[in-house]
């Protein structure tokens, strides 16, 4: 419901003519509805909702959420009519105060995998995905239209490939220490992280013109290609950076960046040249 309605209001807001009442998240949730039917042509069919009531998470934990904003006020009373179509698809309704929809979710499915039968969740919720198993998938939604189905095996890729990249992100964070500076001058965490992700990134491309350096972590790259002595002579008109002697120079001479001519936008357009420093010879 919620990222039916978002999706669909992102563009413009469906509504009953006559009593302005707003339909966007019942027809999205109605499409994506009729489409799993068609697809996968159940035998069984149930649905569960959340119910106004703290769960035992909350008198657990009372922070339980607290961060989650509010279902808008012209979804709230979507929910209703969602229930009266599944009433009139004659698909039973489940709900229990005191526990969530992915509790009920969760019952339903141990108890087909009990009779032997197979179980498709239908979501918007990666929180179902502790669900997958040998007999349980899970249908996920990200918008109307999109969707994605996930068994072991796709969750065992996904989630692999997800660790590949929060492992490199973990070994830039430590690098640049993005954490600390966001600390020093109060930067929230996504725009710290898109920092983090653009310092990553040009080193990635700096690393891919480099022989022998296309998997090499950002640390690796600074000390061999960057962290050189050089002397940096200013004109008017160009900024020209003379590199010294280092085991690591013919890796930056045999690349293309020596031949280049980059023009700084930012900097009255001086151009940025790249050379070796040749010392006088000894007397």
């Amino acid at each position: 419901m919620h990222r039916s309605f978002h999706a669909i209001t992102v563009q413009r807001r469906l509504s009953v003519s006559a009593t302005g009442e707003d339909t966007s998240g019942v027809y999205g949730f109605i499409n994506v509805f009729l489409r799993a039917l068609q697809d996968w042509s159940p035998t069984h069919c149930a649905i569960a909702f959340d119910t106004s009531a703290p769960t035992f998470r909350h008198q657990s934990f009372e922070a339980y959420k607290a961060q989650r904003e509010a279902a808008p006020l012209e979804l709230r009373h979507q929910f209703q009519r969602v229930k009266q179509l599944m009433q009139v698809f004659g698909v039973p309704i489940f709900e229990l105060d005191g526990y969530e929809a992915d509790d009920i979710i969760g019952t339903i499915c141990s108890q087909a995998e009990a009779l032997d039968m197979d179980t498709l969740i239908l979501t918007g919720d990666r929180d179902t995905f502790q669900l997958v198993s040998p007999r349980v998938r899970v249908d996920l939604a990200s918008g109307i239209q999109d969707h994605k189905v996930y068994d072991e095996a796709e969750l065992a890729t996904r989630y692999a490939q997800r660790m590949l990249i929060e492992n490199a992100l973990s070994d830039a964070v430590r690098f640049f220490h993005m954490d600390a500076l966001s600390s020093a001058v109060g930067m929230k965490v996504d725009f710290d992280m898109a920092l983090l992700v653009i310092a990553s990134s040009l080193y990635r491309l700096l690393a891919q013109r480099m022989r022998g350096y296309a998997d090499a972590q950002a640390r690796q790259i600074f000390r061999d290609l960057l962290d050189m002595p050089a002397t940096v002579t200013i004109s008017e008109n160009e900024v020209n950076v003379e590199f010294h002697r280092r085991a690591h120079l013919p890796i930056l001479l045999a690349s293309d960046l020596f031949h280049q001519r980059v023009s700084i936008p930012w900097w009255n357009h001086r151009v940025l040249r790249l050379s070796t420093y040749m010392r006088p010879p000894k007397p």
